[in-house]
């Protein structure tokens, strides 16, 4: 079955049918890898991006032969396995409506023979279909040593838990060859930004119609919980907010605060 299905991916990447064209290593594209990506924290906000990293011991080897070791001055892994499969899944969890545009991967390619590979893929539950989307690759004459390479996504993709889930898969190697040090994976960095949930087809307040400039965030509001309104089915959405209510929305909206 994984025979098969990596003729299906080499006929994807052959027929140039895969999301998208991905990025080859190259001196000006790439930077040198420090010892560890940083994760940061979540961005409030629908345009500052947000980050989440999976570190190298997130991914598992697809074969339960593949045997693999650790470096460190970078963190990264390798196969140690004499032939047989190269790839290795790491699976990773966003909310619902994250919009995920850009991955930073972290990878070392010593070799002139060998090469490192990386996509992304979305898993559709009810149909079992996947998506692949190319990240990163090294050819096998590069050398690059190691660095850390942007992806940004031609469309960028909003996640949707209800039906699907969402990997990284990488080739540490090429098909069939034996395991080294030369090519190893470092951390990958998953890029993405926050949304505002799309406007339902019917109003929430009797006083906020779906034609209401404000109406979709209003919605949204209430929604999350953050708001119930001004009483009778109303929102009041020309009323001031006085302090007190500011502090409701601000700690319905931050989940504020939780004593330990």
């Amino acid at each position: 079955m994984r025979g098969k299905a990596l003729v299906v991916v080499t006929a994807l990447l052959a027929s140039g049918t895969v999301g998208a064209a991905g990025v080859q290593y190259s001196a000006a594209n790439a930077v040198q890898m420090p010892a560890a990506i940083v994760t940061d924290g979540p961005a409030w906000g629908t345009t500052a991006l947000s980050n989440l990293t999976i570190a190298p011991w997130d991914f598992v080897p697809i074969s339960s032969q593949v045997t693999y070791g650790y470096s460190y001055s970078p963190t990264t892994i390798y196969r140690t396995n004499a032939s047989g499969d190269v790839w290795f899944e790491g699976e990773f969890h966003l909310q619902s409506g994250a919009l995920i545009s850009q991955f930073e991967v972290q990878f070392c390619d010593s070799s002139a023979t060998l090469w490192f590979y990386s996509f992304f893929r979305v898993h559709t539950i009810s149909t079992g279909n996947v998506t692949v989307t190319d990240l990163v690759t090294s050819t096998d004459v590069a050398t690059p040593g190691c660095v850390i390479q942007t992806a940004n996504l031609v469309e960028p993709v909003t996640v949707d838990n209800s039906d699907h889930f969402y990997d990284i898969e990488v080739n540490l190697g090429g098909g069939g060859t034996a395991g080294t040090s030369d090519i190893r994976l470092g951390a990958l960095r998953v890029g993405y930004t926050l949304q505002v949930s799309p406007a339902p087809a019917s109003a929430t307040f009797s006083d906020v119609p779906t034609g209401y400039w404000a109406f979709r965030h209003i919605e949204a509001l209430a929604a999350s919980g953050i708001t119930s309104g001004c009483g009778g089915g109303n929102y009041c959405p020309e009323s001031t907010v006085t302090r007190a209510e500011m502090a409701v929305f601000l700690a319905k909206a931050l989940g504020l605060h939780w004593a330990p």
